[in-house]
């Protein structure tokens, strides 16, 4: 299973079926937040994520869907912690072998003697109070999210940048919302905000959803060119990702810069942070014919660019 997801493709090879979970959505598959359907597998396989936290959530998800004496394998690299992932498999199932080491990382495996106890999603939501300009925003998250229970420094500069422009009445989209802290802080500051929510992250989305009741709609979308192309914007604000695991992707951003273009209204305007030894005015400059730094750290700049 990669990166934790819901996914029903099913492939055949022989007398073998796989069914894939995928928590992320991308063009290749679906995803869910939990596993789907009540199934149960002889093999689970699962690629062992950055964070304890979701591999935690990952192994209580998939244990209700494992047959009596099935087995769980993990793999991943040594620098990656699959070392350590020894230890909370054997937490979990009571035992763990490693089955191959190679190439710097390894397999493990843990049979399951037991049949556990369905989870559901909300056994996994944590509660969590963030502050921005004295005002305080309890929020839910769940495992995997990004800087659950922080306001991330780079978020806190995109909205010191983002409120002073704000209109009553404009429509705005949240792009790569993550809880929708973001959201939830411009609602706050204007009315009669139109707000739209887009992630490709299935848990961010059920936490926004509680975090960001008042929004319009919550798309799980990978990128804008999925999103409805009649559906255009005053303002879109995002904190875009530029990880995956360990490495960094710039092609988020640069496919937000390149066509936030044509989903903005006349005179709309993308606004994103980004740190500040990532080169995108160019970009920016070519796309919209302008770009404004509308704030600037050692660590992070706000980027404008306006239709």
């Amino acid at each position: 299973m990669d990166d934790f997801p819901t996914e029903t493709n099913t492939l055949t090879d022989g007398e073998a079926q796989i069914t894939y979970w995928h928590t992320r959505y991308n063009a290749s598959h679906e995803a869910s937040t939990t596993p789907p359907g009540d199934a149960l597998f002889d093999t689970v396989l699962i690629r062992l994520p950055k964070s304890h936290e979701y591999f935690d959530f990952v192994l209580q998800m998939v244990s209700s869907h494992i047959s009596p004496k099935g087995k769980v394998f993990v793999y991943g690299l040594n620098d990656e912690g699959i070392k350590g992932a020894a230890k909370k498999l054997k937490e979990f199932y009571g035992n763990v072998e490693t089955m191959l080491i190679k190439n710097h990382g390894r397999i493990l495996s843990s049979e399951v003697s037991a049949i556990y106890e369905k989870k559901r999603l909300s056994d996994f939501a944590s509660k969590h109070v963030l502050t921005y300009d004295t005002k305080e925003y309890e929020m839910t998250y769940y495992p995997g999210m990004f800087a659950p229970g922080t306001l991330d420094v780079g978020t806190e500069l995109l909205l010191d940048s983002c409120i002073p422009l704000l209109k009553n009445g404009v429509s705005v989209l949240d792009y790569a919302c993550g809880s929708g802290i973001i959201a939830r802080v411009l609602l706050d500051k204007a009315q009669d905000l139109t707000l739209d929510l887009l992630d490709n992250d299935t848990l961010s989305l059920e936490a926004a959803k509680h975090n960001v009741p008042q929004a319009e709609s919550l798309k799980l979308e990978e990128a804008l060119e999925s999103h409805p192309h009649q559906k255009k914007y005053d303002l879109i604000v995002s904190n875009p990702p530029i990880h995956t695991e360990k490495n960094l992707q710039y092609e988020t951003l640069c496919k937000l810069i390149q066509n936030g273009f044509q989903y903005l209204l006349p005179g709309g305007r993308l606004i994103i942070v980004v740190q500040a030894r990532i080169k995108v005015e160019d970009r920016f400059e070519s796309v919209f014919g302008n770009c404004t730094i509308l704030a600037e750290t050692t660590r992070f700049k706000v980027l404008e660019g306006i239709r």
